[in-house]
């Protein structure tokens, strides 16, 4: 059977299904390098940033900044295809669930370390931390220290490159 440009085959009937809301889009397509598939399949990838900061994406050794792309023509997003074994010529209805008008690309750039350094700032390290057993509460958190996973989630840059900076 022969594709036409909408991806849905002869003999095939796009309809938008009972659930589809253009106002309500819980859907995000987002263009991703395979180095970048990979990590997200293992879950050490991270979004970071705060309010009026962009958002960038964490690998565990690089940083990406996370670009919307503007598409000219809308995306529609189905499920996958009817299952094997659907008889060939059988009309198939198949379920438009979105639409999408942009999707997310990934542009590599440089750490953005000017974060960790104000981190480190607000509390330097002193002798009095090096032994935890001096003080009343013991743990980093507690004490003000920041612990390397505080670092993650807020400094702008992967574990390899924060620790690298450190």
């Amino acid at each position: 059977m022969a594709e036409n440009v909408t991806g849905v085959k002869r003999g095939q009937k796009a309809v938008f299904s009972k659930t589809f809301s253009v106002t309500q889009q819980e859907l995000q397509l987002f263009e991703l390098p395979s180095a970048v598939s990979a990590e997200l399949a293992s879950g050490s990838v991270a979004i970071v940033g705060d309010e009026g900061e962009d958002l960038v994406l964490t690998t565990s050794s690089r940083t990406y900044l996370l670009r919307k792309a503007e598409t000219t023509n809308s995306l529609m997003l189905m499920p996958p295809v009817p299952p094997a074994g659907t008889p060939l010529g059988k009309r198939v209805k198949r379920e438009v669930c979105a639409t999408l008008d942009h999707s997310f690309e990934l542009v590599e750039i440089a750490p953005r370390l000017i974060k960790l350094k104000a981190l480190l700032r607000l509390r330097p390290f002193t002798a009095a931390d090096e032994d935890p057993d001096e003080t009343s509460t013991g743990s980093d958190t507690a004490r003000g220290l920041f612990t390397l996973n505080d670092l993650l989630d807020n400094v702008q840059a992967s574990r390899q490159q924060i620790l690298e900076e450190l």
